[in-house]
This record gives C-alpha cells, sequence and structure tokens, in this order.
C-alpha cells in the first residue's frame, strides 16, 4: 500500500488511475469474462429453458486446405520389392526386349569403325575396353539363354516320361554342366570356332600356372 502511495505521489493522481487502476481492473473484468464464458446459468423452474450464456467460447483454428490440394500420404513403392509388379518371368522379358540384341549389335559395330579411325592411344584403349565389356555381357546373356533352353528341355522331359507312366530323371548340377559344355561345344564346332577357343584356354591356363609359380 505504501508503494502504491508513493507511486501515486510519484506520478501524480490522474496518471496513477489511467494507468496502475484501470490497467488492475480490465485484467480483473477479462479474467471474469473468460470464467464466465461456456458457463451455463442454472434454471429457476424445473420446466424452464436453459439459458445458454451470451459470451461462449472461440472455435478452434481450422486449418485450411487448398481445394486441388492433395491431402493423401503419396505411396512410394519399389517395384522390385513389391508384390503388385509380380514375378519375373525370363523368357517373356526376353522376348519382349529381343530388339535391344539388334540395338547393342549396331552399336557394336560403330565402336569398332571409330576404334579403326581413332590415332590417340588413351582412347583406343577406352574404345577396347567397351568393346571387350560388351562381348563379355553378350557372351553370358547366351549362357543364361543356352541354360534355360536345356532346363525347358529337360522339363518337357519329364513331362513326357510321368504321361508314358515313368519315373522321370532329375538331373544333378554336375550333369547339368557337363550338358551346358556339351552344347556349349557343339555351338563352337558348328561357327568353326573350336581352334580360337582352344587357344584362349591354353592361354588362361598357363597363366594361372605362372601365377603358382610366383612369376608375377
Amino acid at each position: 500500500m505504501e508503494e502504491l502511495l508513493k507511486l501515486q505521489e510519484k506520478i501524480g493522481t490522474k496518471s496513477f488511475k489511467d494507468k496502475v487502476l484501470m490497467a488492475g481492473g480490465q485484467r480483473a473484468t477479462s479474467s471474469k469474462q473468460h470464467s464466465m464464458a461456456g458457463k451455463v446459468k442454472p434454471r429457476q423452474h424445473k420446466d424452464c429453458p436453459t439459458e445458454l450464456p451470451l459470451m461462449r467460447k472461440a472455435a478452434p483454428l481450422m486449418k485450411s486446405v487448398h481445394p486441388r490440394q492433395n491431402t493423401k500420404k503419396s505411396l512410394v513403392r519399389d517395384p522390385r520389392f513389391d508384390d503388385l509388379s509380380g514375378s519375373l518371368n525370363i523368357d517373356i522379358w526376353s522376348k519382349k526386349y529381343e530388339f535391344l540384341k539388334e540395338t547393342r549389335k549396331n552399336e557394336r559395330e560403330v565402336l569398332k569403325k571409330e576404334l579403326k579411325k581413332e590415332q590417340d592411344t588413351e582412347k583406343k584403349l577406352k574404345l577396347k575396353s567397351v568393346i571387350q565389356r560388351m562381348d563379355n555381357q553378350e557372351r553370358e546373356q547366351a549362357k543364361r539363354e543356352k541354360i534355360t533352353e536345356l532346363k525347358r528341355m529337360e522339363r518337357q522331359q519329364q513331362k513326357e516320361m510321368l504321361r508314358k507312366g515313368l519315373k522321370p530323371k532329375y538331373m544333378s548340377a554336375k550333369e547339368r554342366k557337363m550338358q551346358l559344355k556339351t552344347a556349349h561345344f557343339n555351338d563352337l564346332k558348328k561357327e568353326d570356332r573350336i581352334d580360337k577357343y582352344l587357344e584362349r584356354k591354353e592361354k588362361r591356363l598357363r597363366a594361372k600356372e605362372w601365377r603358382k609359380k610366383g612369376h608375377f
């Protein structure tokens, strides 16, 4: 109380009323109004209608959404691991993208022509590396296709034996590998490439022996 009197003497009675007393009254009024908001007055009689308060609590702010805004969360799928993509059928895939073989063959011919014209040593090495990689990929693809064809023929033979009432024969991994080598050798024989194949194989064996002896 003494502090208020000192403050009144210091700033004057009028300023004291405007700044201190009015501010306190406004705070008290606002707190009272806030406490009264939302309260329902008691009924004077049980048959009287309920009297709703004039002051109501403000409605919570709603988040505005643009009409064209997509509110659904986008779902990211990886087709490699999603069941919705189905299972991979190599035969269908190979037939569908058969045209890529011809495209890669044409690209290889273009690179070989560039290699003959190129004079820069570094660029020639890069071109040779690209051509070699394409050849390796082509050989691996041919090998996979041959394995698929052998498996298809094996399944066909098994079905034929079951149709005749015989017990089907299932090849082991060793037998299938030997059959694949035989088929590869027959292809080389048809294309007259047996001598080159044996020469490359002999070089690889010699290099392997040298490495074992520690020459390099």
